[in-house]
């Protein structure tokens, strides 16, 4: 067909042929879009799973954190009110600066004024001998006992509730640190502290929360097994005897620590379910050879200094 204005007329089929073809790129377009839609809705699932996880980890990080900014604190802070004693006393005649803080030192060309708990390095601007630890100064203890983030409050088969790991604990990782205000025999037996906060650090002193404190602390749950799986490193400090799984309950055997029949005086056998349970709980338990030498090295000192006086 000639086409009357000039050049080449389509046919109806022709434009049929097109507007199929037309339709068929602009389904083709639909596709590409609702793919590429679901691709940026399956990415956006990612991120927020990502940033989910992130902002999980970063609030267990957080409180971690906080935990050991609030131990570090108190730490501190007995340091400096150990430094404030020794500038009142005037140790040696000469005035003391503060040089550093360290755990574990040894004395070169400074004083070394050490600490069953912490050791302090000293400077003597009127000497450079080595100054001995004052035997006046008393060992500084936390307001309240710290407890790892690990561990939580839970229904116990032992006895009423315990405390358990959150997860897996390793062998030797610190678990707690007693602390309480400190008090003598009297004041122990006066009936103003928490008993289950009472814990011994000396002969006839202790360390406890007053009942007016109403806060609660997890050391108060802490039950007895004649196999635990914790022991002391010193009077106050608990440590994993062996790697600790999660979901198991923290113990710490009697037998390291008790050397007095009040924590045995209800008189009922033991209920720890151990295969080594001795049964009948005694203060005098940490005599036992076999509790010797399950837990050596890891007594309480009360009763390491008793059992040097036996001998």
């Amino acid at each position: 067909m000639v086409n009357l204005h000039g050049g080449n007329a389509q046919s109806p089929r022709s434009r049929i042929h097109e507007v199929d073809q037309s339709r068929a790129r602009a389904s083709a377009a639909s596709v590409l879009v609702d793919r590429d839609l679901m691709n940026v809705q399956i990415r956006a699932a990612l991120v927020e799973f990502v940033l989910g996880t992130i902002r999980d980890r970063a609030v267990d990080v957080a409180d971690g954190l906080a935990s050991y900014l609030r131990d570090r604190h108190d730490r501190v802070r007995v340091l400096d009110q150990r430094c404030e004693l020794l500038q009142r006393k005037q140790l040696g005649g000469g005035r003391f600066e503060n040089v550093g803080h360290r755990l574990a030192v040894k004395p070169l060309n400074v004083g070394c004024l050490t600490h069953d708990r912490f050791a302090i390095i000293y400077r003597c601007e009127s000497n450079g001998d080595h100054l001995e630890t004052p035997t006046a100064m008393k060992p500084q203890y936390l307001p309240r006992s710290w407890v790892s983030p690990k561990i939580f409050l839970g229904k116990s088969r032992i006895q009423g509730r315990g405390v358990f790991a959150r997860e897996r604990i390793r062998e030797g990782e610190k678990v707690m640190e007693f602390g309480g205000e400190r008090i003598s025999r009297h004041q122990m037996q006066s009936g103003a502290y928490r008993i289950r906060s009472i814990w011994p650090v000396e002969r006839d002193t202790f360390i406890a929360l007053p009942e007016s404190d109403p806060q609660t602390s997890l050391d108060e749950y802490l039950n007895h097994s004649c196999d635990a799986n914790t022991w002391l490193e010193d009077e106050v400090t608990l440590v994993a005897k062996r790697d600790i799984a999660a979901g198991e309950e923290i113990t710490l055997d009697q037998g390291t620590w008790n050397i007095e029949d009040a924590y045995i005086e209800d008189g009922e056998p033991c209920s720890c379910g151990a295969a080594e349970c001795r049964g009948m709980l005694t203060e005098e338990d940490w005599k036992r050879a076999d509790v010797r030498a399950r837990y050596a090295g890891h007594f309480h000192p009360l009763i390491e200094s008793l059992d040097k006086s036996r001998v």
